[in-house]
């Protein structure tokens, strides 16, 4: 089990507590208020953030989507995806990204509100905390110590694109990637189902984000993969079935998910 502990605690306070810094800003009116994009203002010659008036552009898009798939998920929690923004173009969901993870984690705070703008400023902060807080979690299994694992998560939540492009949430998916690897990590070093359901429940996670993500810690995984297999292969006989149970469950995921995608971009060109 993650080590439950007080000092972890805090660390996990503390890197809530940088997340509200960054986007303090909207912090005033967050029903209201709506970060640009960082790149926006160094251009201009001002602050990364400052608070502004709902930014043009993908933004409104991302906020509608998220708002109208946050409202079908309440009327049909199986069934996320609907029209799309091309309707009544056939599976027009398909010319645009699944964003399924990050509607799913926005309806909590669309379904009490009602209000887009606040869910969406919500779920930004929610995810750059999470992201750090799982680094913080990896690399405390990995056995750095707490300073040095929160400087770590502080590190990845706070690299400059994921900071720089809050347009486009589902892009930087990525934030699951180090739960994918601390649980793989544990269920190679120690089995069980609880390992088992933390590693497969991370890896959906992320196919519901976007194709970004997705490449991304294909690469990564094929990159430190071997190197796990090696350090516990004297115990591939207790993690062998579970991890590829989890690989296959993944893959089918994976499937179901992304084929309406990859026929849509056999019929159009592109997606």
């Amino acid at each position: 089990m993650l080590r439950a502990d007080k000092p972890a605690f805090f660390w996990a306070l503390g890197l809530l507590v940088l997340s509200l810094v960054v986007y303090r800003s909207i912090l005033p009116a967050p029903a209201t208020l709506s970060p640009y994009p960082a790149d926006t203002f160094s251009r201009l010659g001002q602050s990364s953030f400052n608070p502004v008036n709902l930014s043009f552009g993908d933004r409104s898009m991302v906020m509608a989507s998220l708002a109208a798939n946050g409202d079908r998920i309440l009327r049909n929690p199986l069934q996320p995806l609907g029209e799309g923004q091309c309707f009544p173009t056939p599976d027009a969901f398909t010319l645009g990204e699944p964003m399924l993870t990050t509607s799913y984690m926005a309806v909590p705070f669309y379904a009490a509100t009602g209000e887009p703008i606040l869910s969406y400023n919500i779920l930004l902060i929610l995810r750059l905390w999470l992201a750090g807080l799982m680094m913080f979690f990896l690399c405390r299994r990995l056995g750095l110590g707490d300073p040095a694992s929160f400087l770590a998560g502080a590190a990845f939540a706070l690299q400059a694109p994921r900071l720089a492009d809050t347009d486009h949430p589902y892009v930087f998916g990525d934030l699951w990637f180090p739960l994918i690897l601390l649980g793989t990590i544990r269920l190679m070093a120690k089995g069980g189902l609880v390992n088992f359901v933390l590693l497969l429940s991370a890896a959906l996670l992320l196919l519901g984000e976007s194709i970004y993500p997705i490449l991304g810690s294909c690469l990564l995984l094929a990159a430190y993969g071997p190197f796990l297999i090696w350090e516990y292969r004297t115990r591939m006989h207790r993690w062998i079935l579970p991890l590829g149970a989890a690989l296959g469950l993944t893959l089918a995921a994976a499937f179901l998910l992304l084929n309406p995608w990859l026929i849509a971009a056999e019929t159009w060109g592109t997606v």
